[in-house]
């Protein structure tokens, strides 16, 4: 509101103009007429900087914003009741939450990675470069990796929109203590290729390993055409044993040199994400083993050679980015 506007509707009531003639004047509601002429109304807009609030003085005010941001520096999982707590803000966690949104703050889900030292970080390094130079050709390589699968689904937080007051307890996650039984099941794929799937039984030592190969993957070997692949694992216990060691190269099987703490650079863990996804469907358990091991089953059928191919490109993206970062962790890396 202009300050010569309020002279105007202040001296055409003088003259006995009506609050209906007055507004139709000046472009102004009938209300805002109303509540000049009842002096009711002192804002104004910057033409007049005294006047122009409205209201009790705001009590968040950008001296505190300096103060969060320099406590989420030191502290980013702190909640926005615990900024307010801590700093003593005199305002609510709702402002303190709109302040964060304004400021571009989001709150997400932090991904584990192992601790990297330098000589992880090398590995890694000259490990990204061979597979981009001299072993180019990523389809060559026989990739493979376990992972274990509970009854109740993955160890971690889900969120739903429940309706207050109508069925909230339906939205409850059931979960069995210690998470229940689970499998252990190990995948492989080369290219557009599917290797077999099997589930361990037992702990998963040397002796119990080089069973499950010599009976599923030596076999399912032997049918493809010879071609110069690579096996390539992680560097577990039961991997990297001298009795494993010896059992592959009784077989001819070459084994790739992979780098320590590295599951970001293989492939398989973006298949383990997306067989997660199609396993556990929202809010999905299972009551026994034998349901767990047959869905797994039917999302590894269920798996596309076209997925397969993406996930490879996806693999040279990767290589490229640990490569950028000198063979520190690959953010890029969305892990199951």
């Amino acid at each position: 509101m202009k300050s010569y506007e309020v002279d105007i509707v202040k001296n055409a009531s003088k003259i006995g103009s009506s609050r209906t003639e007055i507004a139709f004047l000046i472009g102004r509601s009938e209300s805002t007429i109303s509540r000049i002429i009842n002096g009711k109304l002192d804002h104004l807009d910057s033409e007049d900087p005294e006047k122009c609030t409205r209201g009790r003085k705001p009590l968040f005010d950008t001296r505190y914003g300096s103060r969060i941001k320099r406590f989420l520096k030191s502290n980013p999982f702190a909640t926005a009741r615990t900024i307010r707590d801590e700093l003593k803000l005199p305002s609510s966690v709702r402002t303190v939450q709109r302040f964060l949104v304004k400021e571009g703050f989001k709150c997400k889900t932090i991904h584990r990675m192992p601790i990297l030292n330098r000589g992880h970080q090398e590995k890694r390094f000259k490990t990204s470069l061979d597979l981009l130079t001299v072993r180019a050709d990523l389809e060559a390589i026989l990739f493979t990796d376990e992972k274990c699968f509970n009854l109740d689904g993955p160890n971690r937080y889900r969120k739903a929109w429940v309706q207050i007051g109508e069925g909230e307890d339906n939205h409850i996650l059931f979960k069995r203590q210690q998470g229940g039984r689970n499998v252990m099941a190990w995948i492989s794929f080369f290219g557009p290729t599917k290797g077999p799937l099997f589930f361990f039984e037992g702990t998963v030592d040397s002796r119990n390993y080089i069973t499950h190969i010599a009976n599923n993957v030596i076999p399912w070997l032997e049918t493809l055409d010879e071609l110069p692949f690579t096996f390539q694992q992680d560097n577990a216990p039961a991997h990297v044993s001298k009795l494993t060691i010896e059992f592959f190269n009784t077989h001819n099987i070459s084994l790739m040199d992979w780098p320590a703490h590295s599951p970001d650079l293989n492939p398989v863990e973006l298949i383990w994400a997306e067989l997660s996804r199609m396993v556990y469907v929202p809010g999905r358990h299972f009551s026994n083993l034998r349901s767990l091991q047959e869905a797994i089953q039917k999302a590894w059928e269920d798996i596309s050679t076209d997925f397969l191919h993406n996930i490879i490109v996806h693999t040279w993206e990767r290589l490229i980015n640990t490569l950028l970062v000198r063979g520190k962790w690959n953010k890029a890396a969305e892990l199951i």
